[in-house]
């Protein structure tokens, strides 16, 4: 009899192995946290989040690295030196003073293919942002123009008294005060790549910037409004070496059988203190 039933230990054994290699793929399968982090519509595809503390940075090194849900990986380690960089430079770009930040934005592929009002996204849009800002952050007096080269599209937004004016489009205006921050000039970097430790990631050298990657696959099968299904996302930022400071921002789409379909590029022309306003830009305050 004790022969017989030697086998039952072991038939449990692997029971339990495979129980729980089932939970474990089940839960590595959730949407990622950032997967609600699409294009606002008429607004820049980038989201502010906290400043975090990280070690101090090493110089990035020039390879590419496997994926891996280790934490301490080297992958993960150029990320948090990344982080580092940036909130540094940041201390000094986001004290009290004036800004002035300018990019170039390309939208190839949309979940938002119209503005609020229903007006479609323009393909290529200039965009200038100039910040009075205060302690913490705070953002005082705001000018942005979306210039999209049509009079009828390009946008100038005003933010002073704490609310809000869209002078292209006043129906947006804000309607309470409310408080503006600007904390960070990742653009969502640390958001997205500190957060998914089991996503698809690539650091890759490209001369003087370090290019990060990372692929997360969609639970739910997302649908443009071309009828196209993706299977994934990949974001990718590409980050100056010298300052850790964001250079340029894509984002791809992979349709279900493989391929990708860019969806748009950020730019970021440059970042800098600024001694004063433009006139043109000091007027919107008066």
């Amino acid at each position: 009899m004790r022969k017989k039933k030697s086998w039952v230990p072991a038939l449990l054994a692997l029971l339990i192995i495979v129980f729980g290699l089932v939970i474990y793929t089940e839960a590595s399968a959730q949407a990622p946290k950032w997967l609600g982090w699409l294009i606002p519509s008429g607004q820049d595809p980038a989201a502010s989040v906290q400043v975090q503390e990280a070690p101090v940075p090493n110089p990035i090194g020039a390879q590419s690295y496997p994926t891996t849900s280790d934490p301490i990986s080297t992958s993960y380690l150029e990320i948090q030196q990344v982080i580092e960089k940036n909130n540094t430079e940041a201390i000094t770009l986001l004290a009290p003073g004036l800004l002035h930040i300018s990019k170039e934005r390309q939208v190839f592929s949309s979940n938002s293919a119209t503005f609020a009002n229903g007006e479609l996204i323009p393909t290529f849009e200039k965009i200038d942002e100039w910040y009075q800002l205060g302690e913490g952050g705070q953002v005082i007096a705001y000018v942005s123009i979306t210039d999209t080269g049509d009079p009828a599209t390009t946008q100038t937004v005003v933010y002073k008294d704490k609310k809000f004016t869209n002078l292209t489009f006043p129906n947006l205006a804000s309607t309470e005060p409310e408080d503006f921050f600007l904390k960070t000039l990742d653009f969502g970097f640390a958001d997205i790549f500190s957060g998914e430790k089991t996503a698809d990631l690539v650091v890759s050298q490209e001369g003087n910037e370090t290019k990060f990657s990372i692929t997360t696959p969609i639970d739910n099968i997302e649908v443009n409004p071309k009828g196209v299904s993706y299977s994934a996302i990949r974001e990718n930022y590409s980050i100056s070496n010298d300052t850790g400071l964001i250079r340029q921002i894509g984002r791809d789409y992979i349709d279900l059988e493989g391929n990708e379909v860019q969806a748009f590029t950020l730019q970021i022309l440059g970042i800098e203190r600024v001694e004063a306003f433009p006139e043109d830009i000091s007027a919107f305050f008066e």
